[in-house]
């Protein structure tokens, strides 16, 4: 954990590099590396948790400063669960669970606040996993989860592209590396990338799969926007 906050930040920066969509491939096709998620639409789920949320609602969440925790839980907003472009009626049990994740990210700020960033950590992904399970629950599917387990692990590989001590990336077999991985990028041209692009590409597919993970859901947002705040934090110390 403390090699990995080091390469959070790559995300910061990756549209703004503008990595073109052949650089990096799932399988044999290309996904959107290097767009700007955040000018989006939350509804489309091509939102970017490194950037705030705009939702069009003004949230003591959204509001609060670096790691103030707000004192009062804004009210949960019903979003449209974005299936075939069917507007189904929010469950009582998706208002409960975002209800839910709101306080798991409260409790992150404070955590954070106080200086316990990976015990927030551990909220902030707690409150995106209830929310994946409770959409998938709903839609009787597992896709939100699997996103969520998808970016975590992209995020976890992306560390093998870091330097290692005295080795040299001339020592580094990447294509091998990538091989062994299960983030389903790059597959098919590790030979013709570098460590340092390959990292942005997995890290740009965890930016797509967390985006993916939290739907169109409010409280799924902020919990993103919050994870994001804290590795920024942690790169920073």
């Amino acid at each position: 954990m403390n090699r990995i906050v080091r390469i959070i930040p790559v995300i910061l920066s990756t549209a703004a590099i503008g990595l073109t969509a052949s650089a990096c491939t799932t399988g044999d096709q290309p996904f959107a590396a290097g767009r700007d998620l955040s000018a989006q639409p939350l509804d489309n789920r091509a939102w970017s948790p490194w950037s705030p949320p705009n939702h069009g609602r003004d949230t003591t969440l959204a509001n609060a400063s670096k790691w103030a925790a707000p004192r009062e839980l804004p009210p949960a907003e019903a979003s449209p669960l974005n299936v075939a472009g069917e507007n189904r009626q929010r469950s009582e049990q998706l208002e409960f669970v975002a209800r839910e994740a709101d306080r798991k990210t409260l409790h992150g700020f404070d955590l954070a606040g106080r200086g316990a960033f990976y015990a927030a950590r551990a909220e902030f992904i707690g409150a995106l996993r209830i929310i994946a399970e409770a959409l998938d629950t709903e839609q009787s599917a597992d896709s939100h989860v699997r996103a969520l387990n998808r970016a975590l692990a992209a995020i976890r590989e992306a560390e093998d592209f870091l330097p290692n001590g005295a080795r040299l990336e001339s020592d580094f077999d990447l294509p091998r590396t990538i091989a062994t991985h299960s983030t389903p990028v790059l597959k098919t041209s590790a030979e013709r990338v570098t460590s340092l692009t390959a990292m942005k590409c997995y890290m740009t597919f965890a930016q797509e799969q967390f985006a993916a993970a939290a739907g169109s859901e409010v409280a799924g947002s902020m919990a993103l926007h919050a994870l994001g705040k804290l590795y920024d934090a942690l790169a920073a110390k």
